[in-house]
């Protein structure tokens, strides 16, 4: 609602104590349409940001209920969000259950004489923009991609509960790839990048869709034997968790990833090697969005390994490796596959 923090909004009070906005007012500004009923605007737009979206974006008002009660704001939205106030899927549900009241005919020619009639009358083509139809598959994008937008700035069970799990280590010994637990992480959409190391806080990133977004590591000491347990959040909107063989995991589940486009363990550097990778640890490729697949140099990584999923995997290499097996998908357009010496079984 872009244009409900300035105008179109009413303060009131039911006891003289207790202030709030909940009475509602004007909502032709909803959903990505501006006030002249063009749609001109993606979900994901915050006030103050450049976007010039809202009204009242320089209210004293606003901006100091955001300063002084931002801990209350997060609070509430976490407690909403957990109960569905925002679930796209059920506000999707709402808006195409009322619409369904109007059989299609009605929408025709309530669009005819809105939008085309001025043009054929009086070549005015003015509304002929705003000729939007019900806006069905519009909303459900704009919905659901908000919602997890959302999820992600105030750190929602939405965003929280898709997760990424891996374990970062540090090498105490030289190495030909040189340590380094940052993250490059690069987002399907829109949406505020989510990362814990360990027990830390959680650290938050504003990143736009297919642009790498390098998030620091808290400075570690020590990591252990096992690794620090690392969360990349909405795991099922990450494309990408950029090279990791720096990180030298000893365990990486991206079960949940289903848009992963590649997985770069292992580095095809000359003399890499990660002997952190337990033995015994398997690793799942579930995404069908696939196309590149590192894990050379992963020493100990001795389990089949299955590709079955992966129908657009082009770039396989696992050399300096234990993989006995590889199953590849059904009709795989493989280019390149680059096995170990320990390879006793291929299947197509």
């Amino acid at each position: 609602m872009v244009d409900n923090r300035a105008k179109n909004v009413f303060m009131a009070t039911d006891d003289g104590k207790h202030w709030h906005f909940k009475y509602d007012y004007d909502n032709d500004t909803a959903l990505g349409i501006d006030n002249i009923g063009r749609l001109s605007h993606s979900y994901g737009i915050e006030y103050r940001d450049g976007s010039e979206a809202y009204g009242g974006e320089d209210s004293v008002l606003w901006i100091n209920l955001e300063q002084c009660f931002a801990d209350d704001i997060k609070k509430m939205v976490q407690e909403k969000e957990n109960e569905g106030a925002f679930n796209a899927f059920r506000l999707s549900k709402k808006f195409s259950d009322y619409q369904a009241n109007w059989c299609e005919a009605i929408w025709i020619e309530d669009m005819f004489k809105k939008y085309i009639n001025p043009y054929l009358n009086d070549n005015d083509r003015t509304y002929i923009s705003m000729m939007l139809g019900n806006k069905q598959l519009q909303r459900d994008w704009f919905l659901f991609y908000q919602d997890r937008y959302m999820s992600s700035k105030y750190e929602g069970p939405t965003a929280v509960g898709d997760a990424i799990q891996m374990r970062i280590t540090k090498p105490t010994e030289n190495k030909v790839v040189a340590p380094n637990q940052d993250l490059t992480i690069t987002p399907y959409s829109d949406m505020y990048i989510l990362v814990k190391y360990g027990n830390g806080d959680y650290i938050r990133t504003k990143a736009k869709r297919g642009v790498p977004t390098t998030v620091k590591a808290p400075d570690f000491t020590s990591t252990g034997s096992g690794g620090v347990e690392t969360y990349v959040y909405n795991a099922s909107l990450i494309t990408s968790l950029g090279d990791l063989a720096p990180a030298y995991l000893s365990w990486l589940d991206i079960s949940q990833a289903k848009k992963l486009q590649e997985v770069l363990l292992g580095s095809e550097v000359e003399g890499y090697e990660n002997n952190a990778w337990a033995n015994g640890t398997n690793i799942s490729f579930n995404s069908n969005l696939l196309k590149k697949i590192v894990l050379t140099g992963l020493t100990y990584l001795n389990t089949t390994i299955g590709l079955n999923s992966c129908i657009a995997l082009r770039y396989f290499y696992a050399e300096n490796t234990n993989i006995p097996s590889v199953t590849l998908a059904a009709n795989s357009n493989i280019e390149i596959l680059k096995l170990p010496k320990t390879i006793t079984n291929i299947k197509l």
